[in-house]
């Protein structure tokens, strides 16, 4: 939920989220509220009410109590403890101080952080001393085994790879013998590039860790000697020290402003962020197979055409065009088999960087076939070509929804699809292509989009 609207300076803020996870469902409600006024205690519970697996309660609350670490007890501290009691949540805290003011150089525990009964024995509760603001950061973690539903993705790692053994692996399963349906051919086929791949490209973990090379190191030793300074500053409370430590809490805040708007990162939070969760007939998904499904029930049902009169009739033409052109046996460019020249201009022609599609075969691994490998690739082409059926793998793509810029992202409509297919598919399409543009009898688009009367033995399938 959004924090609360109808808030004056004294009011107590919230905000609540629940996380579903494949096994849980996890809610954490961040609270803020100001001194020297009352607590919204009927708003708390009105959240804690909420059915969910796991309850974290947490936030400065500037409430005192011995339980977290205050040296007295006030009302709203009493109030907190009569709150976490009623609905079964327990401290966290370990009384350690969480808040060190930048003007005398105080400490005290005012941020409470407080969970479920049955999941405190599984929880942590740690301050880092790296404190942007005067508030130390801290980490809660729910030490739970949750089966993920997203694997570590792995790539190949092309800059290291040895493209002569590569080569000369496939080469030798090439020699192998092979199946005689396409399909069958065709999977063979792959699986001899991927083992050839796995002995000689090495395999990386994506990096979700990357810092772009402008990154101005300079902060790090800032918060280094920020660090220091509080740990003195707690021994030592000077007037000095205290001048000190102000100050280089601006310039590492002036640092961070730097540092995110090179990011593309607005240094002010935004009132209204859109959740990432996609909806559909007001129904969230769980999971990323649910996720998948509904995007592609959208797809397929924007994707679907509707026929008129007219289509029909063109329709029944094209078919009737189609089995004529079998009874054709002249030899012309949709007849005669591809030959190794073709297949090697293509290959030079192609773009190794593009991404693969369903078979994961890439650009940069075809540009180093060798002369067996290349010969059995133009063997299944030409069988293709010749049967007029195309590989059931080729009919697939990896669809991959890019979010529009500045839309609802839990919207289906407001992805769009971008499909990637096989890059073997892809060369063999231009070798036809190249066929056509240098054949003189086609010389304009229209002619092109016409009934062609001189087809391969049969239409593609």
């Amino acid at each position: 939920m959004p924090p609360t609207t109808d808030y004056d300076e004294n009011s107590t803020e919230v905000q609540a989220i629940t996380v579903l996870l494949p096994q849980q469902e996890v809610t954490i409600i961040n609270t803020y509220h100001p001194d020297n006024s009352d607590i919204n205690l009927d708003l708390l519970n009105t959240l804690l009410d909420i059915k969910s697996d796991t309850k974290i309660l947490l936030g400065d609350l500037n409430a005192k109590s011995p339980s977290w670490g205050s040296r007295t007890l006030d009302l709203k501290g009493s109030q907190i403890e009569d709150l976490l009691c009623d609905n079964d949540l327990s401290i966290l805290n370990d009384k350690r101080s969480t808040y060190l003011s930048k003007t005398n150089g105080t400490t005290s525990a005012l941020d409470i952080t407080a969970i479920n009964h049955q999941t405190a024995s599984q929880a942590t509760w740690k301050i880092l001393k790296s404190a942007i603001s005067d508030h130390f950061p801290i980490i809660t973690s729910i030490n739970q085994r949750v089966d993920g539903t997203i694997q570590s993705k792995r790539s190949w790692n092309f800059r290291k790879a040895n493209w002569r053994k590569f080569t000369t692996e496939l080469e030798m399963l090439c020699s192998l013998s092979s199946p005689h349906t396409l399909d069958e051919r065709l999977r063979s086929f792959a699986s001899h590039i991927n083992a050839a791949a796995k002995r000689s490209i090495p395999r990386v973990k994506r990096r979700n860790d990357w810092v772009p090379f402008w990154k101005d190191t300079n902060i790090e030793n800032l918060i280094n000697e920020r660090d220091k300074l509080s740990t003195e500053l707690q021994k030592k409370n000077t007037e000095t020290n205290r001048i000190r430590f102000t100050n280089l809490c601006h310039e590492v805040e002036e640092h961070w402003k730097v540092i995110k708007t090179l990011n593309n990162q607005s240094t002010h939070q935004k009132a209204d962020i859109p959740t990432n969760i996609i909806s559909s007939s007001g129904r969230d998904a769980a999971t990323n197979k649910e996720t998948a499904s509904l995007l592609a029930k959208h797809y397929e049902n924007k994707s679907k055409l509707t026929f008129n009169a007219n289509d029909r009739n063109l329709l029944r033409t094209y078919r009737k065009t189609i089995q004529d052109s079998k009874r054709y046996n002249h030899k012309n460019i949709f007849t005669i088999p591809f030959l190794m020249e073709e297949l090697e201009a293509a290959i030079a022609k192609m773009n190794p960087g593009k991404a693969p599609g369903p078979d994961v075969i890439f650009g940069r691994m075809v540009q180093h076939f060798g002369n067996l490998a290349k010969k059995e690739l133009l063997e299944i082409f030409n069988l293709s070509w010749a049967t007029g059926k195309l590989p059931k793998i080729w009919k697939l793509s990896t669809v991959i929804p890019i979010l529009k810029p500045n839309k609802n992202a839990s919207e289906c409509k407001n992805y769009r699809p971008i499909s990637l297919t096989s890059t073997l598919c892809k060369l063999m399409e231009r070798i036809i292509h190249r066929r056509f543009m240098k054949t003189k009898s086609f010389t304009s688009i229209k002619q092109l989009s016409e009934p062609i009367i001189v087809l391969p033995t049969s239409s593609f399938t």
